[in-house]
């Protein structure tokens, strides 16, 4: 869930500077890799074509991989504060659904470049495990949010990792599904649908003894 443009309150004109810039950077680094290849663009590459220094290339990114994939911690902390923010009268699965939901709300989808950096992650090795180290956090952040739910049961701490990690495969099986048919789905519907999915079929598997 890369290429995200973040709705909210109005900011600065400085800051606005900034978020065009950081796009920009993005959009190239996508531009780019797509036509040549990952192994065959650099970061001055990248910096060149946005005609900005490499200095500044790096004050955004730490590196190319994550001018494509994005930050590793930015939509980690954006899930998180959308979990936070459940009521907790929500059902565990219930919360996280609705917490992706929101967080896809929050967020602007250009279709084609996802489609595109969807392809260009399958085809690049190193981009597909960074991909996963990604996903492995979502994971591991997941598991602590149904943790926290759950309370001090004996196998909390089990059934919390198999929850999130039935989430992530969701997730990805959803994506998969959206890229091979071309995008032709709406992914904001088809994500509801199967989080939805996932909540009224799986909700055994955190009831409480």
């Amino acid at each position: 869930m890369d290429d995200v443009i973040e709705q909210g309150p109005p900011i600065g004109l400085r800051e606005r500077k900034k978020l065009r810039t950081e796009q920009a950077i993005r959009d190239a680094a996508l531009r780019l890799v797509a036509a040549r290849g990952f192994d065959h663009v650099t970061t001055d590459d990248i910096a060149a074509e946005v005609e900005v220094s490499k200095t500044t290339f790096y004050r955004y990114f730490e590196s190319k991989e994550d001018a494509l994939l994005g930050k590793p911690t930015e939509n980690l902390d954006k899930i998180k504060a959308a979990l936070d923010a459940r009521p907790a009268s929500e059902s565990v699965l219930l919360a996280v659904r609705n917490a992706i939901m929101d967080f896809i709300d929050s967020v602007d989808h250009d279709r084609e470049a996802a489609l595109l950096r969807g392809r260009i992650i399958r085809e690049t090795p190193s981009l597909a495990a960074r991909n996963l180290e990604h996903q492995a956090a979502w994971e591991a952040m997941l598991a602590e949010f149904v943790g926290s739910r759950l309370g001090d049961e004996p196998d909390t701490e089990l059934r919390s990792r198999i929850v999130a990690a039935i989430v992530m495969a969701t997730l990805r099986a959803t994506l998969d599904y959206w890229r091979d048919a071309g995008g032709r789905d709406d992914l904001h519907l088809l994500m509801g649908q199967s989080l939805s999915m996932l909540a009224e079929k799986r909700a055994a598997l955190v009831s409480r003894p």
